[in-house]
C-alpha cells in the first residue's frame, strides 16, 4: 500500500495549448508498481526510483490494468521519479510519505520538473521547479496531484496557482 502512495502523482495533459493553460488538468500518469526500485523495505530514508507513462486526461479508468499495458498505446510521454521515504521520521507530518523529484517529459511539448512531499492524502501540491518548451510559462506555479486508483500508481496532474 505504501508503494502505491509513493507514486501518487498526477499530471494532466489536456488537448490544446499548454502554454496558455490557466488552472486545469494536463495529463495522467500510470506507473507499473513492479517496475519500482526501493531499498530497505520502505523504512524511513529508503531510496526509491521508478518510471511510467504519461497519457491524455481521461485515459485512465477503473478498468486500467495496474501494469498500464492496456493503455500503453496512448502514451504521450514518460514520467520519472526518484526520492526518499520520509514517513516515520521524527519531524515528518502524519501524512508525509516521501520527498521526491518528478520529471514529466511530454513528447514534442516540453518537460515539467517538480519537487516536494508526496502525501498519503489526495490531492496534494508540489511546486514546479523547472519547465521547458510549451510548459515554460508554468514556472513559478504548482501541480496538483489527484490519485486515481487505490494503489496510488495512477494519478492526474493539474496546474494550480501557488
Amino acid at each position: 500500500m505504501k508503494v502505491g502512495l509513493v507514486f501518487a502523482v498526477a499530471i494532466v495533459l489536456a488537448s490544446g495549448s499548454i502554454a496558455s493553460a490557466k488552472n486545469g488538468a494536463l495529463f495522467e500518469v500510470c506507473v507499473d508498481p513492479l517496475s519500482a526500485v526501493v531499498t530497505n523495505d520502505f523504512q524511513p530514508g529508503s531510496l526509491l526510483t521508478a518510471s511510467g507513462i504519461i497519457v491524455p486526461v481521461g485515459t485512465i479508468r477503473a478498468t486500467t490494468s495496474t501494469d498500464c499495458s492496456n493503455i500503453a498505446g496512448e502514451q504521450i510521454g514518460t514520467f520519472f521519479v526518484r526520492g526518499n521515504i520520509v514517513g516515520g521520521l521524527p519531524t515528518a507530518e502524519p501524512d508525509d510519505l516521501a520527498y521526491v523529484s518528478w520529471e514529466f517529459r511530454v513528447d514534442n511539448v516540453g518537460t515539467i520538473e517538480t519537487t516536494g512531499i508526496v502525501k498519503t492524502t489526495t490531492p496534494y501540491f508540489q511546486p514546479i521547479a523547472a519547465a521547458t518548451g510549451s510548459y515554460h510559462s508554468l514556472q513559478d506555479r504548482q501541480v496538483r496531484t489527484d490519485v486515481l486508483g487505490s494503489g496510488g500508481f495512477q494519478f492526474r496532474i493539474s496546474v494550480a496557482d501557488k
